[in-house]
């Protein structure tokens, strides 16, 4: 989960991280946000990710940090 800061998400926008129980899993993105963390909006999995770095690092190991962390917001802002 992720403050959006003006609508966008920002390398400084505050986040949280969230180990869901089996039972957690079953509910709603929605419910999850307002029961664990009000005011956050939903990102991304952290294996959807951990993949896409993977897949970054594969197709263009020069790739910096920042222009992945832009791919990953751009993905979850338009794609997701």
């Amino acid at each position: 989960m992720q403050k959006i800061i003006g609508s966008k998400f920002l390398g400084s926008s505050e986040i949280r991280l969230l180990e869901l129980t089996e039972q957690e899993l079953k509910m709603r993105t929605s419910e999850i946000a307002a029961l664990k963390c009000p005011g956050f909006d939903y990102f991304l999995e952290a294996f959807i990710i951990k993949e896409m770095l993977n897949d970054m690092d594969n197709a263009n190991p020069a790739l910096g940090l920042q222009q992945k962390i832009d791919v990953i917001f751009h993905y979850a802002e338009y794609d997701a």
